[in-house]
């Protein structure tokens, strides 16, 4: 019997902490490290509304609190049906002041 090498994908379901949003990507407080450069699903929740993206991350630092890793993700498969969620949802954010 002759076994063939395989390739897989491990996928883990790991809590983040929102810290920015935009449309074109997001700072994230998460436990681990994730490498620069690397892609990766992220699903968030948007009061309610289930937000998926693929997002490529440009930045990965220990968090100054100590409480994990910043990341700074860029959107790169970012959907219509997304991007019209996303949109809606930060229209409805308060406007900070300049």
């Amino acid at each position: 019997m002759k076994i063939q090498r395989a390739l897989g994908v491990a996928l883990a379901h790991v809590p983040v902490k929102v810290k920015d949003l935009s449309l074109g990507g997001a700072h994230l407080v998460i436990r681990s490290e994730v490498p620069e450069g690397s892609v990766h699903e992220f699903t968030l929740d948007l009061g309610g509304e289930p937000f998926l993206a693929t997002a490529r991350v440009l930045r990965s630092q220990p968090n100054p609190d100590g409480e994990g890793f910043d990341i700074g993700v860029q959107f790169t498969g970012l959907g219509p049906r997304d991007e019209t969620k996303l949109r809606a949802y930060l229209d409805r954010l308060p406007r900070w002041p300049r």
